[in-house]
């Protein structure tokens, strides 16, 4: 359920005003403008909504790398971090944007969602200027380990993409560790899909109630089974 009080919600709509402002010349078009007057005389959520989805014929129209980056822009991303949890917060946020649905149909999405993740470096936020521009790469990180990790998606990877992502993920994070902009948001969707990939190879040697609990729900009790995850990640990938 959608649990988000009027402040919040203004402050997260202001967000999405500032950090998407930047646009992105490879992404689908969005006719309104989130932060412009047009977006601002949106009364509801539910209008809001409407006003993001892409009409049928654009829709089938665009490639599926396209579609990708139309997904990374959503106007309404921000709204999965005013949810419980981020798994939650995702899945209710893009079960609303048809972008997203069509993408999930689309024969060729693992190897295009693979392949965008494999090039993007965390370190390229190094190049980059302004807090809100440097948020907005970090946030672009969660939403493609976030996407990477639904289940429609993550079953059409075969064993050797999963096998590269593995070592890929390890690598990721260590290169997020050292920027703090990372942070908490920016590490747990990596982990996530991380621990969902171990899981899909059955690669853990146990599964306490913990662990569970985060591969299913997303939701971290213990440090302990963070450090479980990547004592897996590295063992499986040094052999």
């Amino acid at each position: 359920m959608f649990k988000i009080i009027p402040l919040l919600k203004m402050i997260l709509i202001s967000s999405c005003s500032l950090i998407y402002g930047i646009g992105n010349s490879q992404s689908y078009n969005f006719p309104i403008k989130a932060g412009t007057k047009e977006w601002m005389k949106i009364q509801t959520h539910d209008d809001m909504i409407r006003a993001c989805k892409i009409p049928d014929d654009s829709l089938k129209n665009i490639s599926t790398s396209r579609l990708i980056e139309t997904c990374l822009s959503y106007p309404l991303m921000m709204d999965m971090l005013a949810f419980d949890n981020p798994k939650n917060g995702f899945i209710n946020t893009y079960s609303n944007f048809n972008g997203f649905q069509e993408l999930v149909g689309r024969g060729d999405v693992d190897t295009q969602l693979f392949d965008k993740f494999i090039h993007e470096l965390p370190q390229n936020i190094e190049t980059i200027k302004g807090d809100i521009d440097r948020g907005s790469f970090t946030f672009r990180f969660t939403i493609l380990e976030m996407m990477l990790s639904h289940d429609p998606i993550l079953n059409k990877l075969d064993y050797n993409q999963q096998s590269q992502l593995i070592i890929d993920l390890i690598a990721k994070s260590e290169a997020k560790a050292k920027s703090v902009e990372y942070g908490w948001i920016g590490q747990i969707g990596l982990t996530y899909l991380l621990a969902k990939v171990l899981d899909k190879q059955k690669l853990f040697p146990s599964k306490n109630n913990q662990l569970q609990i985060f591969i299913d729900q997303m939701i971290v009790s213990e440090q302990s089974t963070v450090v479980n995850i990547f004592t897996t990640a590295r063992q499986v990938s040094n052999h």
